[in-house]
């Protein structure tokens, strides 16, 4: 059986750069989509060009959701090979600003939606072949960098942002370590300042760059876990 590999918040941006180049790579692509008809619409477009692809509502703040689509994969196919946790928020509104409100929603899906889905995908992740967790993290996540004043994310104060990156890291560290019994990789990665509806279209940098490195990653033979990488190097936490 093909490779199968489950993408968060696939229905645009990174999310959809990725089930498009596993696609292509022969991967069968899970688009996980809060809103079913956008993810509908990447995966006909994958389908027409020869890829397999299929859709689940997947709202990671939901747990009923997560189950359903964890149900629905394992009808499927039985088993799931990569996640790639990309579901996130970004609220531009919160620089400077200490905002509790925010800090909640943002970590309820960057952090507490990240944990879920991984919880409810892992008995399938243990059926998979070499399984693969890849997290998508950010520079701004980084205490190297909140802490070097020559670092350009230095002057970005981003608190529900920035913290609830660092919460991912924290976690894949930790969750690398608890899963090695299960010999399932979990790494993260900082997929850089992309060009897509989170940043307003102000990154310089393609989705598809940044996709190349995720697939890289999910597919490195090294079985390296437990790391944070960035333009496919090691990075600091």
């Amino acid at each position: 059986m093909a490779k199968i590999a489950l993408v968060t918040g696939a229905s645009r941006g990174l999310g959809k750069a990725i089930v498009e180049l596993l696609a292509k790579r022969e991967i069968t692509v899970i688009i996980g989509a809060r809103n079913i008809h956008d993810g509908q619409q990447v995966a006909d477009g994958i389908i027409a060009d020869g890829g397999e692809a299929l859709v689940v509502q997947l709202d990671v703040t939901n747990e009923s959701s997560v189950a359903d689509a964890a149900q629905k994969i394992r009808q499927q196919y039985g088993k799931l090979d990569f996640l790639v946790n990309n579901a996130g928020v970004l609220d531009f509104e919160e620089a400077g600003v200490i905002n509790t409100k925010i800090v909640e929603y943002t970590y309820a899906v960057n952090v507490f939606g990240l944990v879920r889905v991984t919880e409810l995908l892992l008995p399938l992740l243990k059926e998979g072949t070499d399984p693969r967790v890849v997290n998508i993290s950010s520079e701004m996540g980084s205490f190297a960098a909140m802490t070097d004043p020559k670092n350009p994310y230095y002057q970005n104060l981003m608190l529900g942002y920035a913290s609830s990156k660092a919460a991912v890291n924290a976690i894949t560290v930790l969750a690398a370590r608890i899963l090695a019994a299960n010999n399932i990789v979990v790494n993260a990665i900082n997929p850089g300042f992309m060009d897509t509806d989170m940043t307003n279209h102000t990154g310089p940098r393609s989705p598809y760059e940044s996709a190349e490195d995720v697939v890289w990653l999910l597919l490195d033979n090294s079985r390296t876990t437990g790391t944070f990488y960035s333009d496919r190097k090691v990075m600091s936490w």
